[in-house]
């Protein structure tokens, strides 16, 4: 009898620990799932879900923290000249490095698609996006030949909305829809939300 019971306690415990087992691989797949759903295969950036995960997250501790942001969009039309696909992923490729580069560690850059790039600048006064951009503008500008496009100065269409007042109604979705209508209709300035 007392055998009966060590076993069947031996075997209740390795079920559970099979299940601790299968909890932790599932909780690992979940994560790289997230992961892989937010990154673009291109760049390594965000994606498009990914820009707006970054942007949620920046408007929910913008009530808590008190901390203003900035989303730019930044447009490479030069990118949609190029005939050849496998120049147009290493254009894409190198100007989102470029982008990234030229940012801080706690700022986010994602590619929303092939001429259009996303930064969510964390923790920014809006008085400071203006330096950032121009600084931006002025880096791309001053690139003579660059990610496949020989002999051609790179004029990037930059515009950036700021948000910094909490009591704000924004959702990400919006906030990206602007930047990007902005971008559209060639506008380079500021709008203050």
């Amino acid at each position: 009898m007392k055998d009966d019971t060590m076993e069947l306690s031996t075997t209740e415990e390795k079920q559970r620990e099979r299940i601790r087992d299968l909890e932790s691989e599932n909780a690992h797949l979940r994560l790289q799932l997230a992961i892989m759903s937010s990154t673009d295969p291109v760049t390594g950036l965000a994606n498009r879900a990914g820009v707006v995960d970054s942007i949620e997250v920046a408007l929910n501790r913008l009530p808590r923290m008190r901390e203003p942001f900035a989303v730019v969009g930044v447009r490479f039309p030069q990118i949609a000249i190029l005939d050849d696909e496998d120049l147009r992923v290493d254009a894409v490729r190198d100007l989102g490095a470029l982008l990234a580069a030229g940012l801080r560690n706690v700022d986010r850059v994602g590619r929303i698609d092939d001429t259009t790039f996303i930064a969510i600048l964390a923790n920014i006064p809006a008085d400071h996006v203006s330096t950032v951009t121009g600084r931006t503008r002025e880096m791309l500008g001053s690139l003579v030949e660059v990610a496949g496009l020989p002999e051609s100065t790179l004029k990037p269409g930059l515009c950036a909305v700021s948000v910094v007042d909490p009591e704000t109604e924004s959702n990400p979705m919006t906030l990206l829809d602007t930047v990007s209508t902005r971008l559209t209709d060639g506008s380079q300035d500021l709008l203050i939300i």
